[in-house]
């Protein structure tokens, strides 16, 4: 199973995740881009930084990466001051992914 042990969380004492999370939404075609209001369809939260992504190079452009601490709002984009964070985070995120493609197909935990 994957998570993390919330005990922390419950009884006041987490500072933080201290691990990222990824999240990934399926296109759905452009109704599904519509549904997230014009984002990309992947991403990957850390404690202090959100990068929102599309996994193929085609469409880099549309990477987003905020300063949770400093912008809760998500309104400056930081990718091209951090091209470096968002490249580890960007990786992260495309291993994780293929984690869960691999979860998919049953392959991450076999029956046994």
């Amino acid at each position: 199973m994957d998570g993390i042990n919330l005990v922390a969380l419950i009884d006041g004492t987490m500072q933080g995740r201290g691990k990222r999370i990824g999240f990934r939404t399926p296109d759905g075609g452009e109704r599904g881009r519509e549904n997230r209001l014009g984002s990309p369809d992947h991403a990957l939260i850390g404690d202090r930084y959100n990068l929102l992504a599309c996994l193929d190079d085609e469409r880099i452009e549309e990477d987003m990466l905020f300063d949770l601490a400093v912008d809760p709002g998500e309104r400056h984009n930081l990718v091209e001051e951090l091209p470096e964070l968002v490249a580890s985070m960007k990786s992260e995120l495309k291993d994780w992914n293929a984690s869960c493609l691999r979860n998919e197909e049953g392959l991450d935990y076999p029956a046994g």
